[in-house]
């Protein structure tokens, strides 16, 4: 069975690959971060989400958002910048349980799509609820991940649990590396804002400098890069756009 999704995932990618990619991308200058720090961060976020959704089940809270409201005008936040009616490729990278993909086959979307994510609890749970999705495909391994045209990040970056500050932007930047690779035409993320008044911070999150991580995006991965904030939460979205021709 996994063959065969497979299989289906590589020929609707290549049936849905509208644009040539110009590869005017600079050459990817690798972060020379610790595998140590960033395993342990990684084995940490695991335990953390395996936890809740064994907790909490296929709700908001089971993948730690704090409604489900704004677990969807995230969502929406994602995918505006990105014409769905041309049936894009997407990874969904940070997928939990699929909730994004419930959400783009609402919206009509029945491109292919790839969820990646570091919990076997949520994968598991993703390939049970979504398991008559057509071109779908769950992993935990990223190496099983084939390009897409955008690659979607929602909450990836915010939870860094008891990670010193610096340590943690070094593993957001390095995702984002990872995320780069991903894709052909650009991602999309969002991320919580430093400039969120500080009664209304929480010690186990992480909230960003905009204008460090958008000036990074621009000059690392030679972008072009647009963001915005005006909705209801205490986060910014950002479309890293690279160069193509169409």
């Amino acid at each position: 069975m996994q063959k065969l999704l497979d299989y289906k995932i590589k020929n609707c990618i290549a049936d849905h690959r509208r644009l040539k990619v110009k590869e005017t991308r600079p050459i990817n200058k690798k972060l020379n971060y610790s595998d140590t720090m960033l395993n342990q961060i990684k084995h940490d976020a695991a335990t953390h989400y395996s936890h809740k959704i064994t907790q909490h089940g296929p709700s908001f809270q089971g993948v730690d958002w704090g409604s489900e409201d704004g677990q969807h005008i995230r969502f929406d936040q994602l995918t505006k910048m990105i014409d769905l009616k041309t049936l894009p490729d997407v990874i969904d990278f940070g997928c939990g349980y699929g909730a994004l993909l419930e959400h783009l086959y609402k919206s009509g979307y029945r491109g292919c799509y790839q969820g990646f994510d570091i919990s076997a609890a949520m994968i598991k749970e993703a390939q049970s609820l979504h398991a008559e999705r057509t071109n779908t495909k769950f992993t935990t391994q990223i190496e099983q991940l084939a390009p897409a045209d955008y690659t979607l990040v929602s909450g990836v970056f915010n939870v860094k649990m008891g990670t010193p500050e610096k340590e943690w932007l070094r593993y957001v930047l390095s995702t984002m590396e990872q995320v780069y690779e991903l894709s052909r035409r650009g991602f999309v993320f969002n991320i919580l804002s430093a400039e969120t008044p500080t009664v209304m911070r929480e010690n186990d999150l992480y909230y960003a400098d905009k204008n460090f991580i958008l000036n990074y995006c621009r000059h690392h991965f030679n972008a072009k890069v647009i963001s915005w904030d005006d909705y209801p939460l205490n986060d910014f979205t950002a479309f890293v756009r690279f160069n193509t021709n169409k």
